[in-house]
């Protein structure tokens, strides 16, 4: 697992068996337990990278719910940037199905300022966006994620 076994509540075994890791473009998704997914973010976000994402959130709505809520940690610290035209998919995939809960780890103050106004604008547009937070550490992430409840 990517991160430690102690903090899922579901064995690697039963996970594995729903819903495999995989890369695909910069993006690395494992679904760490039912509707916490850990996702590294190494390099730019290109067309690649958001369809691996779209069919990953797809597989995980299918095998746990589509009702159920979404948590994510995604872990930044390698990010170098996005694709200027996916940020209009970046927003499509947030209003379409949005994740309840999302701490981003060490994320460049650039990209931050980018995810931060797409979540801003969703939040203009419905009412019933997620949360969005940025933090520096696995710790630190996990603590807002319990804060939320």
């Amino acid at each position: 697992m990517l991160v430690d076994e102690g903090r899922a509540s579901m064995t690697t075994t039963e996970v594995s068996k729903t819903i495999e890791p995989r890369e695909v473009g910069a993006f690395t998704m494992e679904v760490l337990e039912p509707g916490l997914i850990y996702l590294i973010w190494r390099g730019t976000a290109d067309a690649e990278s958001f369809e691996g994402l779209r069919a990953f959130d797809g597989d995980c709505r299918a095998a746990f719910g589509a009702d159920r809520p979404i948590h994510a940690i995604v872990d930044a610290k390698h990010a170098t940037g996005l694709v200027r035209s996916m940020r209009q998919q970046l927003f499509e995939l947030s209003s379409e199905h949005p994740w309840d809960r999302i701490v981003v780890i060490g994320m460049r103050f650039e990209l931050e300022v980018v995810l931060e106004l797409v979540a801003r604008g969703l939040r203009l547009l419905k009412s019933d966006t997620g949360d969005i937070a940025f933090v520096d550490s696995l710790e630190q992430a996990q603590a807002k994620l319990r804060d939320w409840g």
